[in-house]
């Protein structure tokens, strides 16, 4: 059952999805999801790359987006339909033009049908 008023439920499930890009990377996992949820990023604060880690309990649409502190959207890294699982997604610390961002504090930024999740992190030179 799901720990909190919040959560959504979802069966087992196993998920083997890759995305192309340089910023993304999915992996294979079988886990039991209870609900809707956005994990801690890791590592955090980091230098290369981060990894975000989240679980939908049932296929819809996901965007990941990553914004800076005065709350500019700065890199979208998925606006996709997934079917329900467990997925990662490496982000490199680039923006949508490729470019390196800034060290400092950004926010992850995860939305799913009409819930919002947002993780800080930061970001090391």
């Amino acid at each position: 059952m799901p720990k909190d008023k919040n959560s959504l439920h979802a069966d087992y499930v196993e998920v083997k999805v890759a995305l192309k890009g340089p910023t993304t990377v999915m992996e294979n996992t079988r886990k039991k999801l209870n609900y809707l949820k956005l994990f801690p990023p890791y590592p955090n604060p980091f230098r290369k790359y981060t990894n975000i880690r989240f679980s939908i309990p049932f296929k819809g649409k996901v965007q990941l987006n990553i914004y800076d502190a005065s709350g500019r959207r700065i890199k979208t890294l998925l606006n996709k339909e997934l079917k329900k699982g467990v997925y990662t997604i490496r982000w490199n610390g680039k923006d949508n033009l490729d470019k390196k961002v800034k060290s400092g504090n950004y926010f992850v930024h995860l939305k799913f049908k009409n819930r919002n999740f947002k993780r800080k992190i930061l970001l090391l030179d």
